[in-house]
């Protein structure tokens, strides 16, 4: 398990605190904070394909940003399934 911090701005803009397991994609990301969006590492210049082991590629403790389409939008990044690799940590629940 991976700790991260995810970022999200666009839309309504808050930080998240996730733990990530082993085989987590983008996509699990996504809908362990409830939103759609492109993800992207602090340290990449592109956004990873939603279907990427993004495990493999984040270190512990990494900072993901999330652009989260504004005013209900939606962003064609094939998210809406797959297995919740990702969870929502701490005090306050999203995307449940």
């Amino acid at each position: 398990m991976k700790d991260i911090t995810v970022a999200i701005i666009g839309g309504q803009s808050r930080v998240c605190e996730l733990r990530i397991a082993p085989g987590a994609r983008p996509r699990d990301i996504l809908t362990a904070i409830g939103t759609r969006g492109l993800v992207a590492a602090a340290s990449r210049p592109a956004p990873f394909d939603p279907d990427v082991d993004i495990y493999e590629a984040l270190s512990d403790g990494a900072y993901l940003i999330v652009s989260a389409p504004a005013n209900g939008a939606e962003a064609d990044d094939g998210a809406g399934g797959g297995r919740a690799a990702a969870r929502a940590r701490g005090g306050a629940r999203h995307g449940q």
